[in-house]
């Protein structure tokens, strides 16, 4: 439809378009989200732009009150030094801090919180957890936050702007859209008296419309109507003066923001239309973004306003709201409505101090027109002499006015006030610095959280929306990325990856980086600390090296990597070599196929020696030696365990034949017995149990009663309980001779000695 952008010699574009290419209109059944201006009648594009209007009229008359009141606040700032009224030439015009000291401390506090300098996206795998899934998130995270830092490079200072601009006004809002001019998803800080919505309204979600009015250049329109954003055979003013608001004026000043002297004011509202030709089956009015010139009523563009593939009847939000403290209405309330008397009154003492010093310190009177002063009019300087024309008593001729010193009453008033106001400041880093040298960690805490009661609260709200912010641009990246068959490399500090459209289509959760449950760095170094400490008294319960990391991040030094080495996995390995890498720091664990006996024997042994109890030195790892003690007894009862189940013991029987058994070992140690003598009694047990078990089988194939099965299965359960009482390792002719052998050595030694 567009020919071609001609120059001209002034700076200006001009389109040339030729309106008889029908054949460039999209069909709006395939393409979602197309202008559908073109296909509505011109009279009912007339009636819509009516009803925009008279929306936007009714809404700005329900908020009116509100715009006052920032309107009032805003000069009480004293950000500004024009149209200052003062009583006198001279007079003090200082304004009193109290609420931008407050603002700036909660920005800041938020700022480093919200927006850390790695990016502020974090992810949440939904549902299971598979290695396709980490890899999507691993993905997704790292994209977003090149995204927010790299690529939408207004987003950290829109941000920064907001968290100041909330505190004070008790509002921020900002808006996330897909620009087809620059091709990217974009941010954009509206200012409040730009995003109109009824005051009696919920919240953005269940406002019935929304309207953002927008100031734009000639060459900005004529951008967005080559791009397809807007319709182009609408028949547009020239560009004109646009006339701010008071409210406007001064936000404008405030927050940087020029504008344009001339151009357009645009008006785009969210609302529900029966759009004729695109009614619903089911009669309900559907969600429509409508677009006018408000100058000739022109509208420019409608566009269905719910998700492509989603529910029709759910409006698609664009916008977010950052509140600070929540008010009866839509809008919140700010430290302008909340600290707005405090700053007026401690202002007015501050004036009245500084006049009053200024006359005590140049005080003037009254003089005899008798008197002649040889000067030219100036004020006399500190050590100067003036002459006079005077031959007498000139002090009868001098009256000076009697003005007083500064009110100490009102100096303790304008303290008191302050101290008041201040309470809404964040003190955390003040608890902590008054409560490290005199209380322990645990009252470190409590002062810091009630200190921060207020900041916290606020920081989650905070919290939340940037969460609903960042889920507007995740949609926005879902549409507007490449399918799979083009995707784009993303290249991050050290690696490159490809991102996709159906990565954000997958059950990756997207949620801000920062811990809404943790408001403050002085709050979370303070956890930190006490965790470690606490872990530091039981290592062994404890992945110590996983708490020192989390100390480390904690400190603001996430290369806890150059501190702490790779965790190491441990090997079996002898008892002695067990407790050399003990204390060499390395981990120890006990593995089933162990000499477990020997394990505990040696390390009871050692943690038994008072040389090594009383050596501070081994107390670090005494608790280490311990839980591989435990280890390898939980492991070797395993065993006991699994061949009870192979002589057909359940596992209520087979206890019961381990405690006869240690009953057996505590009454007849193995130490106090000959080893001839053991290993004779061995082969005697075994051959009259095997005896007994064959003898059993024998007899079982001649019973024909049940009395006789179950006498039979009795015997053959206390034959089982007879082998298991002598030593469950004793259950293979294998297993035998390695004792043979073992008791042959000591025989050997005993003889030899």
């Amino acid at each position: 439809m567009f020919e071609d952008l001609v120059e001209k010699l002034d700076g200006t574009v001009e389109l040339e378009i030729d309106f008889e290419e029908e054949d460039t209109i999209a069909d709006p059944v395939n393409d979602h989200y197309e202008n559908l201006v073109y296909f509505v009648d011109e009279k009912e594009l007339e009636y819509i732009a009516s009803e925009v209007l008279d929306n936007l009229e009714e809404d700005e008359s329900s908020r009116a009150q509100h715009i006052e009141n920032l309107v009032k606040g805003i000069d009480n700032l004293g950000l500004s030094d024009k149209n200052v009224s003062v009583p006198f030439e001279g007079a003090c015009t200082v304004y009193h801090p109290l609420i931008m000291e407050n603002a700036v401390k909660i920005q800041a506090k938020a700022e480093g919180e919200l927006l850390p300098a790695k990016g502020p996206v974090r992810t949440q795998i939904i549902g299971q957890e598979t290695d396709e899934k980490i890899e999507t998130a691993y993905r997704i995270q790292h994209h977003m936050n090149w995204q927010l830092l790299e690529e939408i490079t207004e987003f950290y200072p829109n941000s920064q702007k907001a968290l100041l601009q909330a505190p004070l006004f008790g509002d921020a809002f900002k808006k996330n859209y897909f620009d087809p001019v620059r091709g990217r998803v974009c941010d954009h800080l509206v200012p409040l008296d730009r995003l109109v919505v009824n005051a009696m309204c919920e919240s953005l979600e269940a406002a019935e419309r929304i309207t953002e009015i927008q100031h734009i250049s000639e060459r900005e329109m004529q951008a967005r109507v080559y791009a397809g954003q807007y319709a182009d055979d609408t028949d547009l003013p020239a560009p004109y003066r646009i006339e701010k608001t008071e409210i406007a004026q001064k936000l404008d000043s405030l927050l940087g923001l020029d504008g344009c002297a001339e151009g357009y004011e645009i008006i785009e509202q969210q609302l529900f239309l029966n759009l004729e030709g695109f009614e619903d089956p089911s009669g309900v009015a559907l969600p429509y973004v409508v677009t006018i010139e408000k100058c000739s009523r022109e509208v420019l563009a409608i566009r269905r306003n719910w998700l492509e593939g989603g529910n029709r009847f759910v409006k698609r939000e664009w916008f977010t709201q950052y509140p600070f403290v929540p008010g009866f209405g839509f809008y919140n309330l700010g430290y302008i409505q909340l600290l707005g008397n405090f700053q007026d009154t401690m202002t007015a003492i501050m004036r009245s101090l500084v006049d009053s010093g200024s006359f005590a310190n140049m005080q003037g009177g009254y003089k005899s027109k008798q008197l002649r002063v040889l000067d030219d009019g100036t004020p006399v300087s500190p050590g100067e002499f003036r002459d006079v024309e005077y031959f007498g008593d000139i002090t009868k001729l001098i009256v000076p006015f009697n003005f007083k010193e500064p009110s100490g009453t009102l100096l303790n008033l304008l303290t008191f006030i302050d101290a008041k106001g201040q309470k809404y400041a964040d003190s955390a880093e003040q608890a902590v610095a008054d409560a490290v040298n005199y209380g322990p960690v645990g009252t470190t805490l409590a002062l810091l959280d009630a200190s921060t009661k207020f900041f916290a609260t606020v920081f989650k709200r905070f919290h939340a929306a940037q969460k609903r912010q960042l889920k507007i641009i995740s949609e926005l990246n879902w549409e507007n990325l490449p399918s799979d068959d083009s995707n784009i490399a993303v290249e991050v500090p050290g690696e490159e990856f490809e991102i996709s459209r159906s990565d954000y289509g997958s059950k990756i959760k997207i949620i801000p980086v920062s811990d809404p449950n943790i408001p403050s760095s002085a709050y979370r170094l303070t956890l930190a600390s006490q965790k470690l400490q606490a872990a530091q008294t039981s290592p062994q319960l404890h992945d110590m090296r996983e708490v020192y990391k989390q100390y480390y991040i904690a400190l603001g030094d996430e290369n806890y990597e150059k501190y702490l080495p790779s965790p190491e996995e441990a090997q079996p390995r002898e008892p002695m070599d067990d407790i050399q890498a003990a204390t060499e720091g390395k981990p120890i664990k006990a593995f089933p196929d162990q000499d477990h006996e020997a394990h505990i024997a040696v390390k009871t042994a050692f943690l038994n020696d008072p040389s090594v109890t009383s050596n501070p030195t081994f107390a670090q790892i005494i608790p280490a030696l311990q839980a591989n003690i435990r280890e390898h007894t939980l492991l070797k009862f395993k065993v006991q365990m699994d061949g009870a189940a192979t002589l057909g013991l359940d596992a209520q029987q087979a206890a019961q034949a381990l405690t006869e058994f240690s009953q057996f070992k505590a009454q007849n140690p193995l130490g106090t017995m000959d080893p001839k003598q053991l290993i004779a009694q061995a082969e005697m047990f075994k051959q009259q149990n095997e005896a007994k078990r064959l003898e059993l089988i024998e007899r079982k194939d001649g019973m024909a009663t049940a009395v006789d099965m179950a006498e039979l299965q009795k015997d053959i359960r206390g034959q089982n309980l007879d082998m298991a009482k002598f030593g469950l390792q004793l259950q293979s002719d294998e297993e035998l001779t390695r004792l043979k052998e073992a008791l042959a050595l000591v025989t050997k030694a005993i003889d030899g000695a």
